[in-house]
């Protein structure tokens, strides 16, 4: 089973990202990064949220015990990248709404219209 220091090298390896990089990603020096792959210390919740966001994994992947089918991990990564960009979309779908019923307010307006209530 591998430690969550492991798991934390594994996926930034897989990214291509400097001990440096993820760091400035998440907010840490790449030594605090150092400490946590090597199992010197360990992040805390709000910490394993930010390296999931960061790395593409759900925060729970972490704590988890390894799937020993490699395809079953691969599921997993993916799901979670997969609620992640629901999140964002639905975001998105939520400023466009919002985008929308401002302009039609100000369309209203601009003709001569009273708003409906």
């Amino acid at each position: 089973m591998n430690t969550i220091g492991q798991k934390i090298k594994g996926l930034r390896l897989n990214k291509k990202l400097s001990q440096g990089g993820l760091g400035k990603l998440v907010g840490l020096s790449h030594s605090q990064i150092g400490w946590y792959e090597r199992d010197q210390s360990n992040p805390d919740a709000s910490m394993m949220e930010k390296l999931g966001k960061a790395l593409g994994v759900p925060a729970t992947y972490f704590l988890e015990k390894e799937p020993s089918n490699p395809e079953e991990q691969d599921n997993k990564i993916m799901k979670g990248r997969l609620e992640r960009t629901l999140e964002e979309l639905q975001k998105v779908k939520a400023r466009l709404e919002k985008s929308e019923k401002e302009n039609m307010s100000l369309m209203r307006k601009l003709l001569g219209f009273k708003d409906e209530e």
